[in-house]
């Protein structure tokens, strides 16, 4: 998998976001090198890491590469599926602590709900459109 800028692995977040698409993770080669799972003739994508180091690591992974091979299906790179995805991680997450700005915590309105001030509104007399000097009845 695709080292995050801690360093760290992004397995857990490419597994999240296959779940929350619907999609099962048919097989797998762990970063320690353990393979899960099997490929089979239903399994639509091969996400692509970056090769893992040392030898007894590489063998699941050659293992899942070859079976998926074999059944034809289409490799897609870690970046090339999480595009394809629509993931955009800057559109889904806001700063906490003390990045935080108020502006990502604004209360929003449900779709096709308008907000009225209090103070706009007439108790009493003919009610206008905006932007017409008619009245109506």
């Amino acid at each position: 998998m695709e080292a995050h800028k801690g360093g760290e692995s992004d397995r857990q977040r490419i597994k999240d976001l296959i779940a929350l698409n619907g999609g099962i993770i048919d097989a797998e080669a762990s970063d320690e090198g353990v393979k899960s799972g099997e490929v089979s003739i239903e399994t639509k994508y091969l996400i692509l890491g970056s090769e893992p180091k040392g030898e007894g690591k590489i063998n699941a992974y050659s293992e899942v590469y070859e079976q998926a091979r074999n059944y034809g299906v289409r490799e897609m790179p870690v970046k090339e599926f999480v595009n394809y995805m629509g993931y955009r991680p800057e559109d889904r997450t806001v700063g906490l602590g003390k990045s935080a700005r108020p502006t990502d915590f604004k209360p929003r309105l449900p779709e096709g709900v308008q907000r009225v001030m209090p103070s706009t509104r007439r108790k009493e007399g003919p009610r206008r459109t905006l932007g017409s000097d008619t009245t109506e009845p």
